[in-house]
Order: C-alpha cells, then structure tokens, then sequence
C-alpha cells in the first residue's frame, strides 16, 4: 500500500560533524519511516550536481511496499526533486536500540533505469549483499501481462526469500551467503515457475 510520509522534517543528525564530505553517514529516527525520511531530506539535498538542484521536495515522499525481519526493514520509495525529476530507492533500516532506527540507502536514482528483456522479466537485484549476514534490496518487475505473481529468490537449491509483485517491484531481506549463483524465479499466479534468470 502505498503510502505518504508525515512530513515534519527530522530533526536528529547524531553523526559526526567532521565527515570529509560534511554529509552524516548515518541517518536517525523513533520510526524506520522517520530515520528514511532523515536520509531523503539530509543526504540527498546535500548530493547536488553542479547547476542541477536535487533537493527533495517534502510533500511528495512516498512509501510504496515495505519487507521486514526482527531489527531490519526494507523500504521501495519515491519522491520528487525541485526539478521535478522522480528518484526511486531502495532504503533499509535497522533498529539500533528499542525505539531508534538508523536508515541507509540500497540503490536507487532518478531518470528511466536499464531496458530489461522481453517481458515478463526482472531487473538484477540491487542492494546491499553480506552486511550482517544479509541480502537487502530488490528489483523491478516488467510484466504488462500481470502474469507474475511474485519473485522467489535462490542460491542453489535453496531457497532465500520470495515476495509478492507489488507496484511493480520485489523486496528482499534474507540470510546470505556469498558462495553460489543467486538466481530469480519469475512464479505464476498459480505457482508455476515462468522463467529463471540469473539475479
């Protein structure tokens, strides 16, 4: 379900104040969507190509689907920059501490992403692969025929995550391994597998 973020502005930055770059590296908040937020208003606004502002525009943050294990989220968002460009994300969050999470950015950006193969097929996962034992991201579904039901992740012969097809888009959050070929199995409304590619 998509969602539209409460849009008072974080006001905790509790990272170091002599980063080289001067941007904090890590992003607070009592909620996972508060500590993303963080991460969208301050760290974006502060990755500006010269003569091209980026800075978000806060009414227009969207929470599109979220996946979630015990002290991890994973996060698909959209927003709008003040030049009007949309920027698509893939964001996790951890809790810290009850009560306090930390957001970092997956992947993501703005501007139409790689051509995919004929459809029905997927994008390669983007994410963070082996930080904490973990694979967080996902990928992008290209399914005019609405014939995918949902992603099933693999390494080997087992199985590491599925999702349903939502917006569109697959979220991943599962134990890692980094020996093995990760594979995608695009899975049919009726849970046939449609078609394996390399993920």
């Amino acid at each position: 379900m998509v969602g539209t973020a409460q849009h008072r502005r974080p006001a905790r930055d509790r990272s170091p104040a002599d980063s080289p770059d001067r941007r904090p590296r890590i992003y607070l908040g009592d909620t996972p969507q508060e500590a993303i937020a963080s991460w969208v208003y301050i760290r974006q606004s502060r990755l500006e190509p010269p003569g091209v502002p980026v800075d978000p525009v806060p009414s227009s943050l969207r929470f599109i689907k979220s996946r979630s294990i015990p002290n991890r989220e994973v996060h698909h968002i959209q927003w709008n920059d003040v030049s009007d460009r949309t920027w698509n994300y893939f964001v996790s969050a951890t809790q810290v501490t009850p009560g306090i999470w930390s957001a970092k950015g997956c992947a993501g950006g703005s501007g139409p992403g790689a051509p995919l193969p004929d459809p029905p097929s997927a994008s390669s996962v983007s994410g963070t692969f082996g930080e904490d034992g973990l694979i967080v991201g996902g990928c992008h579904i290209s399914d005019p025929g609405q014939v995918v039901g949902s992603i099933r992740l693999a390494q080997g012969e087992v199985v590491l995550d599925e999702d349903v097809v939502d917006h569109q888009t697959a979220l991943f959050i599962a134990r890692y391994s980094s020996e093995g070929l990760l594979i995608m199995e695009l899975i049919d409304k009726a849970g046939n597998v449609l078609k394996r590619q390399a993920a």
